[in-house]
């Protein structure tokens, strides 16, 4: 069992983290005009915050994340509030997509934990139909005290440029990195914000 196996059932119970996904899909959502029609894959789901925000706005909705835990606690939400999901586990380092299947693929905070983010961007882009939108935020470049552990952490967060060039190197177009919000947490007694950007491109 993982760290995020353990952490699953709690998840939810830092405001950060819900504060953070509603402003995540907010950001996407301005971003790309999501309708019934949609298939959406959300990568590194956790418990499905971002995922279920498109609850209603799009059809079919799949939540994929290489923890059991998270996955099951997803499952055990969406069942609760009678929503209608798939999950798919997958480790986006070594699993594969299924190719030209979603029309949206979102993923939140899950890049810092990949070794080589231009692996995942490929699939990515294999699993994408022919112009769909890829979404994935994350940190921008902070010095390392984001996190309380560094257990699975590879980036200190990135250089959006180097976000943006790694995506149109694995095919992307119209490929934008922006800032759209901030996590605040205290760090020596101050609160400090980190900024969080969101990758848009499509295929």
């Amino acid at each position: 069992m993982n760290r995020f196996d353990k952490a699953a059932a709690g998840w939810d119970a830092k405001e950060r983290r819900v504060k953070l996904a509603r402003d995540i899909a907010d950001a996407v959502m301005k971003k790309v005009s999501i309708d019934r029609n949609m298939s959406v894959l959300d990568v590194g789901t956790g418990t499905g915050l971002i995922l279920l925000s498109f609850y209603g706005k799009a059809g079919r909705l799949t939540g994929a994340d290489s923890s059991l835990g998270m996955l099951d606690t997803l499952k055990e939400k969406a069942e609760s509030a009678q929503i209608d999901i798939e999950t798919l586990i997958f480790d986006a380092a070594s699993d594969q997509l299924p190719v030209e299947n979603y029309d949206l693929i979102t993923s939140g905070m899950m890049l810092h934990h990949l070794e080589d983010v231009r692996i995942f961007f490929r699939k990515a882009h294999a699993a994408l139909k022919k112009g769909g939108h890829f979404c994935a935020a994350d940190l921008e470049t902070e010095d390392g005290s984001f996190h309380d552990s560094s257990e699975g952490v590879r980036h200190y967060g990135f250089d959006k440029e180097f976000i943006r060039s790694a995506a149109e190197e694995c095919g992307f177009i119209n490929v934008s990195v922006e800032a759209v919000t901030s996590v605040a947490k205290e760090r020596d007694g101050k609160v400090r914000l980190f900024p969080v950007f969101l990758l848009s491109a499509e295929k």
